[in-house]
């Protein structure tokens, strides 16, 4: 506007009379209706409403500014419109009636959150989640819970229980044993709530337990008693020193009466009904079956017998089938008796030694190994059985050996001889044999004596109820009988036969 002021000044200047007059004669240069009007030196453009132009202006182009009404001032220096009033958050104006949230408002019967607007009863559990009214957030403000429920945190248990262990909830007056488990009221927990027990509970198994305990050092004490009179019984019955050779020796009732129950093995091990863990013997709980021993290539079978009360562990070997079996229709009767005779007659012909005898071996000392020091190691067996028995204990030293009617394993030159006892039915099979072949015997040797009086006691074989004129059998074959021997053994002895527990 004051370079449009300069120009008319300048132009009235190079020859314009300052004159009224002369104003009325220069051309009107103002937009229409704005007049040329003069005054303070010079002209310029006014239009009706007495207001003068700017250049490049026309008349109603330019309306003066009108000051808005102010409804607030703010503390900051801003102000609001009327209908508005100032927020918290600095020039922001927020309509009048509504709830100041900021950065953005809300009508009335709602409040501010994290989640935006939401009811005035709600809660706000913050990170943008609420509640509703009659509600509450969780702890870690993930969930809404009952007003009256139990907040566990990530979970939640009714008013009337507790948190526990593993997210589990529980009875108020549980105990809580950690990893998820608890115990009763007025309970201990025990292996970690594996077992709960009162206090009274615990005492009285704390006294089971020494009770225990101490019957256990009492029986160990008991034990060792025994086995220390076993050993001097056996150390008496058996001392160390060389054995006879020569004519078969009579009976010694006190081996006898000693190795009774184990010689009767020799006839157990025929059975094929004693299983795991049953009693050997009917009315007789000493004596338990062990375990069962099979080699398939040499046809070796043995059981295993143990005895806990006197400390002694028996291998029983099974002895050669009845010869006669080879003739039989029934199959595996006839393999098994081919099997054993063809290992006896190499041993008596051939002076060979039977592949039984080294698995005979091996299962002695494997039994002596997993038995140990606390058990005397004993084996007995019949026929072919015996021989085994009678081949191992020569091999593995401290083992006592008792053979029934034993094939020849030869005269074995061994340290155990003297533990070793062989019982000889005269002019069987076996003896026989041993003689014609001069095959030796190895360990003490004693002769079996037919049964007299056979009626004073009972016998095991069906025919040795009557009076015959050798109750041990008239030929050689059947005077190979385990049953025959042990009979006349104990009709000796005076000792009654146990019956097998099948």
């Amino acid at each position: 506007m004051n370079i449009v002021r300069c120009l008319f000044f300048a132009f009235a200047a190079v020859g314009l009379s300052s004159s009224v007059g002369n104003a009325q004669v220069l051309p009107n240069i103002c937009p229409p209706p704005a007049r040329w009007v003069g005054g303070g030196g010079g002209f310029m453009c006014q239009c009706p409403d007495g207001s003068f132009l700017s250049l490049g202006q026309t008349c109603g182009s330019y309306a003066p500014p009108t000051s808005q009404p102010v409804g607030n001032y703010c503390s900051n220096g801003g102000t609001c419109p009327v209908g508005t009033k100032c927020s918290w958050m600095p020039g922001k104006c927020v309509p009048e009636g509504r709830v100041d949230c900021g950065s953005y408002n809300c009508t009335p019967g709602n409040k501010c959150s994290s989640a935006g607007c939401i009811a005035e009863e709600a809660v706000d559990c913050g990170n943008t989640k609420y509640c509703n009214a009659g509600s509450k957030c969780s702890r870690d403000g993930k969930r809404c819970l009952a007003l009256n429920a139990i907040d566990c945190g990530s979970y939640s248990c009714s008013a009337d229980l507790k948190c526990g262990s593993g997210n589990k909830c529980l009875a108020r007056s549980d105990v809580d044993c950690g990893s998820g488990r608890s115990c009763p009221s007025g309970h201990l927990c025990l292996q970690g709530g594996a077992e709960c027990l009162t206090r009274q509970e615990l005492a009285e198994r704390e006294a089971r337990r020494i009770a225990e305990k101490k019957q256990q050092e009492d029986a160990a004490r008991l034990a060792a008693q025994r086995k220390q009179e076993q050993d001097a019984l056996r150390a008496k019955l058996w001392p160390v020193k060389g054995v006879p050779t020569g004519p078969l020796t009579t009976l010694n009732k006190d081996k006898v009466k000693y190795d009774w129950a184990v010689m009767q093995m020799a006839s157990a091990a025929y059975s094929d009904k004693l299983v795991k863990g049953a009693n050997v013997f009917k009315g007789n709980q000493d004596w338990a079956v062990a375990e069962k021993r099979y080699d398939t290539a040499s046809g070796l079978f043995a059981y295993v017998f143990l005895n806990r009360t006197e400390n002694r562990v028996v291998v029983a070997f099974r002895g050669s089938n009845d010869p006669r079996w080879v003739l039989t229709p029934n199959i595996a009767q006839s393999r098994d008796a081919v099997v054993d005779w063809s290992q006896d007659i190499k041993a008596y012909f051939g002076g060979k030694q039977p592949p039984q005898f080294k698995m005979a071996e091996s299962i002695l000392r494997e039994v002596k190994k997993d038995y140990g020091p606390k058990y005397n190691i004993e084996c007995v067996g019949h026929s072919l059985g015996g021989a085994d028995c009678v081949y191992a204990a020569a091999q593995v030293q401290g083992v006592h050996g008792v053979a029934i009617d034993p094939i020849s394993a030869n005269s074995i030159a061994t340290r155990n001889a003297y533990f070793i006892d062989n019982y000889v039915v005269p002019q069987d099979i076996a003896n026989l044999g041993s003689k014609a072949f001069e095959r030796g015997l190895t360990g003490w040797s004693y002769k079996v004596e037919p049964i007299r009086n056979a009626g004073s006691l009972p016998l095991q074989t069906a025919d040795s109820t009557a009076p015959t004129a050798d109750p041990l059998g008239s030929t050689a074959v059947a005077r190979h009988s385990v049953e025959r021997a042990l009979d006349a053994i104990g009709s000796d002895a005076g000792l009654q036969r146990l019956q097998l527990a099948e």
